[in-house]
């Protein structure tokens, strides 16, 4: 959307100003509108827990009344719809994870959080194509998970000015609640393995055109060296980033597609050991102290090509750039 049609919108937009914007509303956003999860979810928990009574809440979906993952008691509204328009721009607080629209004519007293949706090191921002200051600098805030990502990403890749919460990540806190492993035993059952059986979690990262064919990871080789290391019986998950869930080629019985299953956290929680590339999935799960292997077979063409905003060597994390350097 160029910049003339987005000031003509948020002209026309503006109508919604005659509607008073209301100091007990609260509403959520999540990616594309497809799946309720990542810090928006966590934030949404919070709210329904703490001020359920002080708050209406709503989530902004793509389809009308349908949200993978939806928590009761938030109401749920299209996106583009009168509806959306009307909650989004007459509630106090907005959640996001990703950058809202920019055609929305905000108001000054609108309180914009932007959680983001993962720690990068590959690098973003202004470091890429088509990168639009003005949009990051939308939020009144962003959350941080630690002065390096204060400073690396939203201070120099996103060219933010306003103020930063250094406040960690709200979906972490399941990694830190006594039910851990009991949520994990849940998990396996809602996605039909049994509780005892290993987990591990295979989640390549957005890559542009990246698709699932593109992995090139050896499921049948990956089986027998878990089972060969660590004994037991081993099940794999697949779960592709979400701008990349409808890409994949899963036919294979060698593991299960999870990339329809709204939470990720939950995915981790449940997991044994994870294999990512550039997520930053692997800093959550990391947390909880269980093995992290990072397989890119595309790493030496990666790192001319999109590079990182430092040096990956130095992440604790055993890097493999082929299935036999993995196994």
């Amino acid at each position: 959307m160029n910049n003339l049609l987005k000031k003509i919108i948020r002209f026309i937009l503006k109508i919604f100003w005659i509607f008073p914007m209301r100091d007990s509303k609260g509403f959520f956003m999540c990616f594309d509108g497809k799946v309720c999860g990542f810090d928006s979810k966590a934030l949404a928990e919070y709210f329904l827990e703490n001020c359920k009574e002080s708050y209406e809440l709503y989530w902004a979906t793509k389809e009308k009344g349908f949200l993978r993952g939806a928590i009761p008691g938030i109401r749920l509204v299209k996106q583009k719809s009168f509806a959306g328009l009307y909650h989004m721009m007459t509630a106090e607080i907005f959640i996001f994870d990703i950058n809202p629209p920019s055609y929305i004519p905000y108001r000054k007293k609108q309180i914009l959080i932007n959680t983001w949706h993962g720690y990068a090191y590959k690098k973003c921002g202004k470091y890429l194509e088509n990168f639009d200051a003005a949009q990051h600098n939308l939020a009144t805030c962003y959350t941080s998970y630690s002065k390096q990502y204060s400073d690396a990403v939203l201070s120099d890749s996103f060219c933010y000015k306003g103020t930063i919460l250094k406040c960690g990540a709200p979906r972490n806190d399941i990694f830190f609640k006594d039910d851990l492993r009991k949520r994990g035993e849940i998990i396996k059952r809602e996605i039909g393995i049994d509780a005892d059986q290993n987990v591990l979690l295979y989640a390549p990262t957005f890559r542009g055109e990246f698709s699932f064919e593109d992995s090139q990871l050896d499921f049948q080789g990956l089986k027998t060296a878990l089972l060969k290391r660590f004994g037991g019986e081993w099940v794999i998950l697949c779960r592709l980033h979400p701008l990349i869930a409808n890409r994949g080629g899963f036919a294979d019985g060698l593991y299960i597609n999870v990339s329809e299953y709204p939470d990720m956290q939950n995915l981790l929680a449940a997991a044994d050991i994870l294999i990512t590339d550039y997520s930053s999935s692997q800093w959550d799960f990391g947390l909880m102290r269980r093995p992290v292997f990072l397989f890119a077979p595309d790493f030496n063409d990666y790192k001319v090509s999109r590079g990182f905003l430092y040096p990956i060597e130095e992440i604790p994390f055993p890097i493999a750039i082929s299935n036999e350097m993995l196994l």
